[in-house]
């Protein structure tokens, strides 16, 4: 291989490796929910707090250890999350 060649495959390994990096983290960088954890409860879970995230940002708390049904509304529709003796699971997606 000629000098030419070596310098045509280090510039496309490096643009490679550039546009992996790139693919890789931007889409982490976008998607990250804000860390400030807006309308968090004060008051003491009887279980633990769990939050609903929707594109980013947070739309529900619910407390795991109290037996209720809440409802998320959604682009297509309504979001159903149940709980039950400490167990919750989604249903009506």
């Amino acid at each position: 291989m000629k000098k030419k060649e070596y310098i045509a495959l280090g510039v496309i390994a490096i643009i490679s490796i550039v546009l992996i990096l790139v693919f890789k983290f931007i889409p982490a960088i976008i998607n990250r929910t804000d860390s400030s954890l807006n309308g968090a409860p004060n008051d003491q879970a009887k279980g633990e707090w769990i939050v609903v995230v929707y594109r980013g940002e947070i739309v529900q708390w619910f407390d795991s250890g109290v037996d209720a049904t809440y409802t998320v509304k959604g682009n297509v529709g309504d979001l159903t999350i149940e709980v039950k003796d400490g167990k919750w699971h989604v249903s009506k997606v």
